[in-house]
Parts: C-alpha cells; structure tokens; sequence
C-alpha cells in the first residue's frame, strides 16, 4: 500500500550511472583491441574508456555531494577539497589524478605532436606538447608531461 503521508526526498544521481556504467564495461570487455600504438587507442576503445571514466567520477561527485549533505555541511565543498579534508592523503592523491584525468577529457585539453609512419605503417611519435592555455595547477602538478 502507497504510504497516505507526505515524506522526504533527497535527489541524487549517482546510482543511475551504475547501469549504464556496467553495460560499458562490458560492451569495452567483449570489444577486442589490438592495443594503442605510440600515439593514441583506437576511437572505439577511447571512446569507451572516456565514457567510463566520465561516468565513474560524475557518479563520485554525486556520492560526494550525498555524503555532504548526510553529514550537514554548511556550504558544500569542491570534491577535492571535501576529499582533502575527510580521507587519508594517499586517496586524496589519487583522487586528485582521477580528477585531472576528468579534466582532461572533459575539457579536451588539446595536445599537438610529430607523427611519422613507419616501415610497417604503424603510427610513431615524434614528438608531443600540451597547447597554450590548457590545464590547471592540479594538472602541472600531477602531470609529468615529460
């Protein structure tokens, strides 16, 4: 029977990405690559990978918003701030890559390289850079673009 009394609601959406999340893995599982060559993956495998990985981190930056609410924060934080300040600093760290790896793919930092061919017609790379103007602190300090 439907309860006759109002009740509360809190909107969160991080659990809707767990479906669509597990049908990308395992669409990515069954795709069969040859692996990325020198300079990128193939567009099938990328797209799956970035795919997962921006779902991955929207669903814990929901899970984070969740936890700040559940906990009474005045104002909510950054997730990496709220990170930074509630776990162990080896996960804030590695939190930190993920969110740059976000970033990247998000804002789709533009990288320019020299490419060449080679005798087998496999992609080689000469040489790479990051563009002018694309990332941030956190991505110079977590990036070894070397």
């Amino acid at each position: 029977m439907l309860p006759t009394q109002p009740e509360g609601y809190i909107s969160v959406i991080a659990t809707n990405f767990l479906h669509p999340l597990s049908k990308l893995i395992e669409a990515s599982e069954e795709f069969k690559s040859n692996g990325p060559n020198e300079v990128q993956a193939s567009a099938l495998e990328n797209g799956y990978s970035i795919s997962i990985i921006l779902l991955s981190v929207l669903l814990t930056e929901s899970a984070l918003s969740r936890m700040q609410y559940r906990m009474k924060t005045s104002s909510p934080e950054k997730p990496l701030a709220f990170i930074r300040k509630n776990f162990e600093e080896d996960i804030s760290d590695h939190m930190e890559e993920v969110f740059v790896l976000r970033d990247v793919i998000a804002h789709n930092h533009i990288w320019e390289a020299k490419v060449f061919w080679d005798e087998d017609g496999e992609m080689r790379l000469l040489e790479a850079h990051l563009s002018y103007g694309y990332g941030d602190n956190k991505f110079r300090k977590v990036i070894d673009t070397k």
